[in-house]
């Protein structure tokens, strides 16, 4: 019987996230991307909350593996493009 390989693990890619903030963050994220030089809004959410994860320790802990796998085969944010 032949192996299945497992399913490849996250890459770093961009891959879409949708939740909701209040409509003043949602302002002030607007303003600040119009008057900030450079200021992204998808690359502030995820520098804000990798920081906010990090201080997080369940965040650090992994997925147990058949929790990881079924993750990663069932979710197609996860899949491979």
């Amino acid at each position: 019987m032949a192996e299945v390989p497992a399913p490849a693990g996250p890459t770093g890619r961009w891959v879409p996230f949708g939740s909701y903030v209040r409509d003043q963050t949602y302002l002030q994220l607007k303003q600040a991307e119009y008057w900030e030089p450079g200021f992204e809004i998808r690359q502030f959410l995820e520098d804000t909350l990798q920081a906010a994860l990090a201080q997080l320790p369940a965040a650090q802990r992994t997925l147990p593996q058949p929790v990881l796998e079924k993750l990663l085969k069932t979710n197609r944010k996860l899949q491979p493009q």
